[in-house]
């Protein structure tokens, strides 16, 4: 009898030990399985901020490469309009007479040599920037700066040579008893333009330096 109870316990306690054998396998298996989901959604979230973080410099460095070829285009177009300037005043010190509206206009386009400007300011690597969604991986700081340069090139200048194309197409403005009141109009606006260009030119560089310290991080 008791020799069927040792053997009895032996067995039990041979089945208590694979139970926990088995139990520590189980429980390693699974932490297993859950250590390896974590590691995959921290590598998985590490290549997403990866891409993210390339993204933002390549957003950046075309962002860098507009604002530079504005500011080149603004250094070249400032000494030409400095020009027209004068040409402007020149004019107005000494009207022509005219008998043909035709001629004024002539006269009137004949003060830019070179047309009012030769290129455009450039804004299309912000516009993708602003519907990529790259901008929401920003610092707000950055985005703001960017959203108020690019707000004022708009309201600035752009506006500015708007209103100086409309004189050319303006009947009233070819007409031989306005032409002085054009030339005036014409001399304020390019004052307005010439100091707006400075304007613009500095805070190009300034924008451009503070890029250079985000691509430097």
């Amino acid at each position: 009898m008791r020799l069927a109870i040792n053997h009895l316990g032996w067995k039990m306690l041979f089945k208590t030990k694979k139970a926990r054998a088995n139990i520590i396998k189980v429980l390693f298996e699974s932490g297993l399985i859950v250590f390896s989901v974590l590691l995959a959604l921290f590598l998985s979230e590490m290549h997403s901020q990866v891409k993210k973080d390339q993204e933002k410099v390549r957003a950046l460095q075309l962002i860098k490469a507009e604002l530079t070829a504005n500011k080149a285009l603004l250094e070249q177009w400032r000494p030409y309009h400095q020009q027209v300037l004068a040409n402007v005043e020149s004019a107005i010190t000494n009207p022509p007479e005219f008998s043909q509206s035709n001629k004024q206009r002539e006269f009137i386009l004949n003060q830019m040599p070179n047309g009012l400007v030769q290129d455009m300011l450039r804004n299309s690597a912000w516009d993708a920037l602003k519907q990529s969604g790259i901008s929401s991986n920003m610092h707000i700081e950055t985005v703001s700066l960017l959203s108020t340069l690019y707000r004022l090139q708009a309201l600035s200048i752009e506006a500015t040579l708007s209103r100086l194309g409309d004189i050319f197409y303006t009947r009233e403005s070819v007409r031989k008893e306005h032409l002085l009141e054009t030339l005036y109009l014409m001399r304020n606006l390019l004052l307005e333009l010439i100091a707006q260009e400075a304007f613009m030119i500095m805070h190009y560089q300034n924008a451009i330096n503070d890029i250079d310290k985000l691509l430097a991080e």
